[in-house]
Order: C-alpha cells, then structure tokens, then sequence
C-alpha cells in the first residue's frame, strides 16, 4: 500500500493512458485487420500446427507479409496462436504496454541518480513521453516488436550494470535476433575490452537458437532453424525487395544508394 501511495499519480496516468490507448486501438485497428500484428498472428497458429513458419509460398497465397524473425521470436507469439484473433490482438496490445512500462523502470535505473525527486523524474517521464508520442502510438497500432527489442535491450545494460554479465548477454542477443540494431553494442564491449560479453553474447545465441526445442521439440526446431536463414535470403536479399523503402536494412540501404 506505501508503494501504490508513494507513487500513486504515476500509477492512475499509467491506467488512464492504457484504457485511452486501448479504446483506440479497438475502435481503429480491427478495420485493418489489425496490420502487422496479424503476420504475428497468422505465424503463431501456423507454429501452433507444426507447421513451416517460413514457407514464402504459404504467405503469398494466403496474402500475408512474411514473418522474417528467427524461431525464438516466433515462440513470442506462440500463446497467442490458441488465442482468437481479436484476444490475441489485445493480449499484445497489453503486453507491448507492460514492456513500455519496464523500459521505463530500467532506464531509470540506468538514468537517474538515487538523489532525484520524484517530481523531478515524473517531469522526465512525462517530456519523454510526449516527444515519443507519436512512435508509440503507431507501434501500438501496428502491434510491431520494436518494444520487445527496446524493452530486451534496456534490461541488458540493467543487468550488466549489475555485473550479471551472461544474463545480460542473454538479453541482449534475444534483443538482437529481433532487431540487429542493438548488437551495435559489441564494438562497445570490444573497445572497453569487455571480451568475456561479447563471449557470453555469442553463447548465447546457441541458447537461443535451442530454445525454442524445449516447447516445439527438437525435430521441428531443427526443421525451423535450418530453413531461417535460405527463407530469408530469398524473401529480403533479392533486388525488388532490397530497393523499396520498406526494407530498412544495412544492405538494402547500400543497394539504394549504389544503384539505379
């Protein structure tokens, strides 16, 4: 009860933000078909049937985006795939919201020193939201999983600050498999002569890479893995796919800029 006292304004924003961002989200998102959440979706009842997750001729016919995440970012979605469409959508809707509000938590662990006010970081809290208002509407429309990567990553440097090195690894691989972005922290750990994470962080890769055999099993985990990688070279590294705007990759930003 002194927790919920001591930080009661935070707590009645918090609620009173998720019931506004809800009701928008089911007002607006179902006449899209809930956007790209539903590749999501669509991929955790697929992994429900034990069936290829990365069959680009599956989602051509059904005219569904292709799921371009490795297996233990399809496990995600799992759950949601016993789940009708609209509970599942709103399931992760609420889970994207709780990840937001753990990003918060453990960037102000990283952030702020012990001395701050609470004022002082509710006025924090408040300009930052306000200045990513926008991006964290569109995501929560999109149903992206752009909060699972920042929320993945944010608990990495929490946990290393806390000299728990290979849980951090762990964390920040998962956060890398979803999105490449935060693996930029390797050069870091390299110039800091942080070696023995980049060495977890490579180690942890093959624990996330069996994972997923531990709930699907061994077999079809290793039918999955073993058709990731030519899946999503067929479906990103061609020329049509590389030189649309749409595709944000390293690669295809080269191909723009070099070609014609």
């Amino acid at each position: 009860m002194e927790i919920i006292r001591k930080h009661k304004v935070r707590i009645a924003v918090v609620l009173f933000l998720f019931i506004a961002f809800l009701g928008r989200y089911e007002t607006k998102m179902p006449k899209r078909n809930f956007a790209d959440f539903y590749v999501n979706y669509y991929t955790a009842q697929k992994l429900v049937k034990g069936e290829n997750i990365y069959d680009d001729q599956a989602y051509r016919k059904d005219k569904v985006a292709n799921f371009k995440y490795p297996p233990v970012v399809a496990l995600v979605f799992y759950p949601l795939g016993f789940l009708a469409k609209n509970a599942a959508a709103v399931s992760w809707f609420t889970i994207n919201y709780i990840l937001i509000i753990l990003f918060f938590y453990w960037s102000s662990k990283i952030i702020f020193d012990q001395a701050l006010k609470n004022r002082s970081r509710n006025w924090i809290y408040f300009i930052a939201s306000l200045f990513t208002l926008r991006f964290f509407a569109h995501n929560f429309d999109e149903g992206q999983v752009n909060f699972l990567m920042m929320a993945t990553l944010t608990l990495s440097l929490f946990l290393l600050r806390r000299k728990k090195s290979f849980l951090s690894s762990l964390s920040l691989g998962f956060s890398s498999l979803v999105n490449y972005m935060p693996a930029i922290f390797l050069p870091y750990f390299l110039f800091k002569r942080r070696i023995k994470v980049i060495l977890y962080f490579f180690a942890a890769l093959g624990v996330l890479f069996l994972l997923p055999a531990l709930v699907l099993g061994f077999e079809y985990n290793a039918f999955l893995q073993k058709s990731f990688l030519p899946f999503l070279c067929k479906t990103s590294l061609d020329f049509n796919s590389m030189s649309t705007h749409e595709n944000q990759s390293l690669i295809a930003m080269f191909m723009r800029y070099f070609s014609t």
